[in-house]
């Protein structure tokens, strides 16, 4: 039986932040403080009560800050980092850190969402479904800001839908940024050039053997002003 702590897990932490700059100009969106604590911290947390002890942090902008405020070990979590010299899109920074990778798959997270998941029974179902590439969606009513994923009714992706400016919101399923990927994919993606997971990577997987994991949790991303004023309380459970 694949464990927890037999995963690797990548955290994509090199994003700018462009939209939360006025907010947190000094600080990389993945330490945007919520009541004190980086947001990273969190999301590290959670790792660490699941039982992971691996991560590698994906970094770029501002890697040196990351670098000096997580260190080397956040609890029973060994941490390592893989730094992109110049932007490598999501896709190309999950290329470059799998030469730190020694596993048949990867726990792949967007350092700036969190939802809550348990990661056990998310794995187990990847395995069962002998998943080449496992997506968590949730259900919202806001998924006209976020692209809708499109799922058959055994979970197999069958598309994506773009994100609309200027609708009604209506309520949908979103990718929340959580992905298991099989190691003959992330092996393939190239490392030393720009390249979107969402946008390169994903479409083509579409009518392969992918599959959506819906968890129908909470979930919160702190990529604009408006979401990041809402953590706070957001997290007002889980900040002790």
């Amino acid at each position: 039986m694949y464990r927890l702590e037999d995963l690797p897990v990548l955290i994509l932490s090199g994003g700018r932040g462009t939209r939360l700059r006025e907010i947190i100009s000094d600080s990389p969106k993945v330490l945007a403080p919520i009541e004190g604590k980086p947001f990273l911290h969190l999301i590290l947390s959670q790792l660490q009560k699941a039982g992971f002890v691996n991560v590698v942090l994906c970094t770029g902008y501002m890697a040196d800050k990351i670098e000096t405020v997580i260190g080397s070990h956040f609890g029973s979590i060994e941490i390592s980092y893989s730094r992109e010299e110049y932007p490598l899109g999501t896709g190309g920074a999950i290329g470059r850190a799998s030469s730190n990778v020694d596993a048949p798959y990867a726990l792949v997270m967007n350092g700036d969402s969190f939802i809550d998941l348990k990661f056990s029974e998310f794995l187990g179902w990847h395995i069962w479904k002998d998943s080449q590439l496992s997506i968590v969606v949730t259900s919202t009513d806001e998924s006209t800001r976020y692209g809708t994923v499109n799922l058959d009714s055994d979970g197999k992706l069958l598309g994506f839908s773009e994100k609309m400016q200027g609708t009604h919101q209506l309520k949908g399923l979103i990718n929340a940024g959580i992905y298991l990927i099989g190691e003959s994919i992330f092996r393939g993606i190239p490392g030393d050039k720009y390249c979107s997971f969402e946008r390169d990577i994903l479409p083509n997987m579409i009518n392969k053997n992918v599959y959506g994991y819906v968890q129908c949790s909470p979930f919160i991303d702190i990529g604009t002003p408006e979401s990041y004023s809402e953590a706070p309380r957001f997290f007002q459970n889980k900040l002790n």
